[in-house]
């Protein structure tokens, strides 16, 4: 593997991993974030919006209020006087869909067991009717004997009126008395639930999220689905779901408590962010549902645009290791093709196109300097080569005038068949200081001569020759 690809690989490589960590904490940095501005975001709509139903809802309690003020300062109102106070309190109020009073058996006039004039609107009109007869005794229900028998108003859970609007509905009811502390009647407003209902509609809750409201009781007043209205309870759902988690958010929306949880969204399915706060005074409980998914999906679009800057800065980063690699491999390719050169032979081999103030340039350089040191010293080796060749031939030329000064021939006496001699010397050098040499004296006396010069190599032998 080259040098320039490992470099690629390892910087890229380094960088890749450094990329992922920075990429994996701001993942988890931004999604903590992004958590957090959904949670405070969610909760200041659920509680704007709730503000706004409570304004609503205080300027509708106030009416009837007055109303009863009204009735207790002027107990003599003709029938004419109060259908004409109910007509302006509807007619002036938008939010208000009814307005009745409602009298004690016989507490409006004598023998006359019913009367409880009602206005509410028709569409674009308003309509009056009398709600009280045998088939709609209203002192029965709710709205008339529970603020009757606590002696202060209060807000009714939703029903379906039969006797005056046959709609869902909410009621507001304020008792008001006679001189005697005794209660004479009751003055109530209507809220109609689909006006309510088309107000939680226009809540925008992202782009899938949705609001719902529930009573005080946990029974779901408004909710996209018709069929979870006056039909389910949250505790209903959570029973039916065996959601403990929904059954004490629900416990805690019908507490009156703000909160948010990420629960299991109980209609369209899916883990769901649901924010809840109170809607004073009525006791009932403003909600919103959220898609994780969809508040996550602010997270996924950073991390993509994240994965898509990066994968450009490793591009780049992979341009720039190339050329900068490039810039380094280049001279050593070429200080590796001169070293090829120079083993091949080319004792002329130079590097002249490496003009760098670098480590690659002082390797030039040094390149050069050993070519040259190079030659330099092929030259004095030729030289020493040619002097000791000199020298070697002229110590075999020594040393064959030595050998020639030796007895060389064998047999020395080949018409004397009593004696024999053979005689070899093998100096340490080219040539020594042994010498022998052996002749007859007589006929009888053969006589051997045998010397050794000390030391060795051509001194010696210079002294054993004379």
């Amino acid at each position: 593997m080259s040098i320039r690809t490992r470099m690629i690989l390892w910087v890229l490589g380094g960088t890749l991993i450094v990329f992922l960590c920075i990429l994996l904490i701001s993942y988890r940095t931004g999604r903590d974030a992004v958590i957090q501005v959904n949670n405070e975001n969610i909760l200041n709509l659920v509680k704007s919006h709730a503000a706004r139903f409570e304004t609503d809802f205080r300027q509708v309690a106030q009416v009837p209020k007055d109303l009863a003020l009204v009735l207790e300062k002027y107990p003599g109102l003709s029938e004419r006087e109060l259908k004409k106070l109910l007509h302006d309190i509807v007619s002036a109020n938008e939010f208000v869909y009814g307005s009745a009073i409602a009298f004690e058996p016989n507490a409006f006039q004598k023998n006359r067991r019913y009367f409880s004039p009602y206005y509410f609107r028709d569409h674009d009109r308003l309509k009056y009717v009398q709600i009280g007869n045998e088939h709609y005794q209203y002192f029965r229900w709710d709205w008339y004997l529970i603020p009757k028998l606590l002696k202060r108003p209060i807000w009714t859970e939703p029903y379906y009126d039969e006797g005056g609007g046959d709609i869902i509905m909410t009621t507001f009811s304020v008792p008001f008395f006679s001189p005697d502390s005794s209660v004479r009647g009751i003055v109530t407003v209507d809220v109609d639930l689909e006006r309510l209902r088309k107000t939680a509609a226009g809540v925008k809750v992202g782009k899938t999220g949705y609001a719902f409201v529930i009573s005080r009781n946990g029974t779901m007043i408004v909710h996209p689905d018709s069929m979870f209205i006056m039909r389910e309870s949250i505790f209903s759902i959570a029973e039916e779901r065996k959601n403990t988690n929904l059954r004490k958010i629900g416990q805690n929306m019908a507490a009156g408590e703000s909160g948010i949880e990420i629960i299991e969204d109980f209609w369209r399915g899916g883990k769901s962010y649901l924010a809840y706060t109170p809607i004073q005074p009525s006791g009932w409980s403003f909600a919103v549902m959220l898609p994780e998914k969809e508040v996550m999906s602010a997270v996924l679009t950073l991390n993509r645009r994240l994965v898509l800057l990066m994968i450009l800065g490793l591009l780049g980063l992979l341009a720039a290791v190339i050329l900068i690699s490039y810039s380094l491999t280049k001279p050593l390719k070429t200080l590796v093709s001169g070293a090829k050169r120079l083993a091949e032979g080319h004792l002329d081999t130079r590097i002249e196109n490496i003009q760098r103030a670098d480590e690659v340039g002082e390797l030039a350089a040094a390149f050069n300097q050993m070519v040259e040191d190079l030659n330099k010293y092929i030259q004095n080796l030729t030289e020493t080569t040619r002097a000791k060749e000199k020298v070697e031939r002229e110590l075999s030329i020594a040393h064959d005038i030595q050998q020639s000064i030796l007895p060389h021939t064998y047999p020395p006496f080949p018409d004397r068949k009593e004696i024999d001699v053979f005689a070899v010397t093998r100096p340490a050098r080219e040539v020594g200081g042994d010498f022998y040499d052996f002749f007859f004296i007589d006929a009888d006396h053969l006589a051997l001569v045998i010397g050794d010069v000390s030391g060795k190599g051509v001194p010696a032998a210079l002294f054993m020759a004379i």
